[in-house]
């Protein structure tokens, strides 16, 4: 089972109700918004990061219209962090960048989302493919996942 699957399935499960859209590829946030139609504090960017010294991964979350901040990351976390290399993400994950869904406990990771995940009703990301999304509640994602939150963000 794809991670799609496994989404969906967990959504069916827990009785959540999404929207699934199937779109042409997105290649950046702005593409994701334009064509889900949605705002971008409602568009969410999972990326999975690595710790410089272990071999700790974790998902961190943010909205589309941010950036994550490393230094906060290892402030929060007491450790130093880098993106784990595209290549690996796919070949451990079967998911692609811009794929990656806000859902790291299905990939067995550590989730931590950004506070200000929590400013919008809606959240709308990737399923694991740059051509599906769902869009569904945010207290709903929050229910299914079980982040821990801090501030993880920069200003664009």
């Amino acid at each position: 089972m794809d991670i799609t699957e496994q989404i969906i399935k967990l959504l069916q499960d827990n009785g959540i109700t999404f929207q699934l859209l199937e779109h042409e590829p997105t290649q950046t946030s702005e593409d994701s918004v334009r064509i889900r139609e949605t705002s971008p504090l409602q568009g969410r960017k999972a990326m999975i990061l690595k710790g410089k010294k272990s071999e700790r991964r974790i998902m961190v979350v943010i909205t589309s219209n941010l950036k994550i901040d490393m230094k906060k990351v290892k402030t929060f976390l007491g450790e130093e962090f880098q993106f784990e290399d595209p290549k690996i993400i796919l070949k451990d994950f079967g998911i692609e960048i811009g794929g990656i869904p806000p859902l790291g406990n299905l990939l067995g990771l550590e989730t931590y989302f950004d506070n200000d995940n929590l400013l919008e009703k809606r959240a709308a990301f990737n399923c694991g493919l740059k051509t599906k999304s769902i869009i569904m509640s945010v207290d709903d994602l929050i229910k299914v996942v079980n982040p821990v939150f801090g501030d993880f963000k920069k200003y664009i």
